[in-house]
This record gives structure tokens, sequence and C-alpha cells, in this order.
């Protein structure tokens, strides 16, 4: 009724929408994403912890960035 009376045109994607496991997005845009992984392991271990997030920033500072 509302989308008649303000002449709201229908329209769907053609595409399905395809929803997608929140851990596998953020697997693909972290690559630290899976500490299991050897290599990770070992840079955690040995205090490089640039590699994993917030990738160099503290924790104070990345809060300080959110609006």
């Amino acid at each position: 009724m509302v989308q008649k009376d303000l002449d709201i045109a229908e329209y769907t994607d053609p595409a399905p929408n395809v929803r997608q496991d929140p851990r596998a997005v953020s697997r693909k845009c972290r690559p630290d994403w899976d500490i299991t992984k050897p290599e990770l392991r070992a840079a955690w271990q040995q205090g490089r912890k640039n590699l994993f997030y917030p990738y160099g920033k503290t924790y104070a500072q990345t809060l300080g960035e959110q609006d």
C-alpha cells in the first residue's frame, strides 16, 4: 500500500542475493584470520604484532578512529 501511495517502482535484483558466511568474508579481507597457519603462528610467537589487527596501531588508536 505504501509503495503504491508513494509511487515507488518495484524492482528486484536479477541475480539472487548470495549470502556469504561472515567468516568466509573475513578470511578474504583479513590475512591474519586463521592463526592456525604455521607462518602466522610463528610471527605471533616472534612478537611481530604488526601483521595482526589492528596492524601496528594500539587499540586506543583504533578506538579513537571510530565515530
